[in-house]
């Protein structure tokens, strides 16, 4: 499915500049830390296409369904450390969430 499309709505630069933004004021060295590999890397490689422009996100994932779910996790082989947004859109109802927590 090609969500390039979707993707070029305005309102989802917004949501991503809104993330980047958080992430720069609460955590601006691992901010740095991810420009800086983003830079570095579409500079070597320039065929590579970001998934936003000037964005430090290194990927996206998009769940499309009626129950898609996110668990805590740490990525161990690549920044464990690190930090990934998550929004969820749509009808959903918060107090089955925090029933199973």
């Amino acid at each position: 499915m090609n969500l390039t499309p979707l993707f070029s709505l305005s309102f989802f630069d917004s949501l991503i500049a809104f993330s980047q933004e958080l992430l720069h004021t609460y955590n601006p060295l691992l901010y740095d830390r991810y420009k800086q590999h983003q830079d570095v890397l579409h500079a070597h490689e320039p065929h590579l296409r970001r998934n936003f422009p000037n964005s430090v996100w290194s990927s996206l994932m998009v769940n499309c369904g009626p129950q898609s779910t996110t668990d805590p996790h740490v990525d161990g082989a690549n920044v464990p450390d690190g930090w990934c947004p998550i929004l969820g859109l749509g009808n959903y109802n918060f107090r089955v969430l925090i029933s199973k927590t």
